[in-house]
């Protein structure tokens, strides 16, 4: 929208100085300046903003876990909705924290982050899976992401998803580990 407002305008100012053709075309490059340089500021900082939103969700998250005695935490962050032209980020990230517990993994989605908006939303799920009760654990990795695929003994599966795979095999090795324990 930049681009053709600055454009517009070009136009507008250069029929009041009876050059429009000259206007239109320096509010055409003015336009796509102020683009560029949107784009790679977007581009350069967005990284920051979920760093920020991991932490600060991941922080309300072992405050309200209640007594389940957490003896370690893994945190995902994933990607939805597109981009526009040439944007890195994508337009909303969610969050997935791991808490593991003595008998249970819980499993937290409940925060979301809209990057364009800059703000976090909640009203994700909570829940609790014990170690006696997933039967299989698998890593998929894929271009752009990789999943965690926990299958329980009644069929149900939880998938989580992470834009950084190298710690989905550290969270599988762990529940495997804690599975075999809980098994005898």
């Amino acid at each position: 929208m930049t681009v053709i407002g600055a454009l517009i305008a070009g136009a507008v100012i250069g029929v009041l100085i009876d050059a429009p053709a000259i206007m239109a075309v320096l509010g055409l490059v003015a336009g796509l300046a102020v683009w560029l340089w949107g784009q790679r500021e977007v581009n350069e900082n967005y990284r920051t903003l979920l760093e920020n939103f991991r932490d600060a969700s991941r922080l309300k998250v072992e405050r309200s876990i209640g007594g389940l005695n957490v003896s370690s935490m893994h945190t995902f962050i994933s990607s939805s909705g597109g981009s526009p032209m040439l944007i890195e980020p994508a337009r909303a990230y969610s969050a997935t924290h791991m808490l593991f517990g003595d008998t249970s993994v819980v499993i937290n989605r409940e925060y979301e982050y809209d990057i364009k908006e800059r703000r976090t939303l909640q009203g994700g799920e909570q829940r609790e899976l014990f170690y006696d009760q997933i039967s299989n654990v698998k890593t998929d990795s894929y271009a752009n992401f990789a999943e965690l695929d926990i299958t329980l003994s009644s069929g149900d599966r939880e998938t989580i998803r992470s834009l950084n795979p190298s710690g989905l095999d550290d969270v599988k090795s762990d529940l495997q580990r804690r599975m075999r324990t809980a098994r005898r």
